[in-house]
């Protein structure tokens, strides 16, 4: 038996797709079952098969999304029964589960989700390195958040990923001082609990958010831009522009297909696709026929000739292949260490580092980091900020 979620994306959104709601599924085993830790990303879900794999090792079912491509939203589910395990460095969240096993997760957590494994199998180790934070840090300063304050008894603001359910559920941080009244028509009720999106001031002790101001709703609160940092092409672009070498592979399929291909080669430490040249058309909303404005991004930490020459087979639109110095597995490694960091709301691998964002760093959580992966590996982003 196997059951799937979905969530299709693209570059730019997301959306949902279908769910299969309050199921429970249960094993005859006699033995006392043990819970694991399953580790929550920012693109990509696992669990460990009871089953095991040939050679006895533990077998992870584990979700693999398509390319990402604009006005396509699905994603293809491709479940992977390997001993081995894969990241990605795009959003998508499809989860697989067989028999007694099944697990489901969002993209970022503070506090993980257990399930129960009737084999007993042990859940992968963190990264060894300095003890980690075992809290968050207080601020001394005033500090901002955006996100949905939820009310289903207690305020909470919501400052990571929200199920879009009606009334909408997270987890949040408690916020004292917050009075309905001073947002009258800009929330919605339903069932008792009360919600909306807002702009929230105050001072944080490490667990509550005091209010020093009056709440804004996010639909009129103008926060300076947003440092944007998108995937841009890594190579220089070459002489006479980015071009096509073979029209006839240039097709989404060819895409998926290189992309997939790439997960294969010596050394894979990622890809992505930039689609600027797509941004910059004067109707970008409309999905073209088929991938020959996308630029195919590959990392490897070697053979960087070796491996255009294999992708070269299959892809005909531009491609640039570039030298990392940190492989897959071992981003899969750190990211794996970083579950217990206090305050985490997700984590995701991104051009040869990772990117974890929590709820607050004083300079402590990065400080650790640091110290325990090497300077600059990991980017700990805090979703309060100073206010001014």
């Amino acid at each position: 038996m196997r059951l799937p979620w979905r969530i299709g994306t693209d570059c730019r959104i997301d959306d949902y797709g279908r769910f299969h709601d309050d199921v429970k599924i249960f094993t005859c085993s006699t033995t006392s079952p043990k819970k694991i830790k399953v580790a929550r990303r920012s693109c990509c879900v696992d669990a460990v098969d009871p089953a095991g794999n040939a050679d006895g090792t533990p077998a992870v079912w584990r979700s693999k999304a398509g390319p990402c491509q604009p006005g396509r939203g699905g994603t293809r589910v491709q479940p992977i029964r390997t001993g081995a395990r894969r990241t990605c460095m795009r959003p998508a969240l499809v989860a697989s589960a067989t028999l007694a096993l099944l697990a489901l997760t969002a993209c970022g957590t503070e506090q993980g989700s257990t399930v129960t494994d009737p084999a007993g199998q042990a859940s992968t180790p963190a990264a060894a390195g300095a003890a980690m934070p075992t809290s968050v840090p207080a601020t001394d300063v005033e500090v901002i958040g955006v996100g949905t304050v939820l009310d289903a008894g207690r305020p909470e603001l919501c400052l990571g990923p929200v199920a879009e359910s009606a009334p909408p559920q997270c987890s949040g941080i408690p916020v004292d001082g917050w009075d309905w009244r001073q947002v009258r028509g800009t929330f919605e009720s339903s069932g008792g609990t009360r919600w909306g999106g807002y702009a929230v001031t105050g001072t944080y002790d490490g667990t509550t958010l005091t209010l020093t101001q009056e709440p804004v709703s996010s639909a009129l609160y103008d926060p300076a831009a947003p440092d944007m940092d998108p995937l841009a092409t890594l190579c220089p672009e070459p002489d006479g522009g980015w071009t096509v070498v073979d029209p006839g592979a240039v097709g989404y399929e060819d895409q998926d297909a290189v992309l997939s291909s790439a997960m294969q080669l010596p050394g894979y430490a990622g890809s992505f696709v930039d689609q600027t040249q797509l941004l910059q058309q004067p109707d970008s909303s409309i999905a073209p026929a088929d991938a020959s404005q996308s630029i195919v991004n590959v990392l490897v930490t070697e053979d960087v000739a070796g491996a255009e020459k294999t992708l070269r087979e299959i892809w005909g639109g531009a491609l640039c292949v570039a030298m990392a110095e940190h492989p897959e597995q071992e981003l899969i490694g750190i990211q794996d260490g970083l579950q217990g960091l206090p305050g985490l709301l997700s984590s995701g691998a991104q051009l040869d580092a990772i990117q974890a964002d929590v709820v607050w760093d004083d300079g402590s959580l990065q400080a650790w980091a640091d110290a325990t992966y090497g300077e600059g590996l990991v980017d700990v982003r805090s979703a309060l900020r100073p206010v001014g």
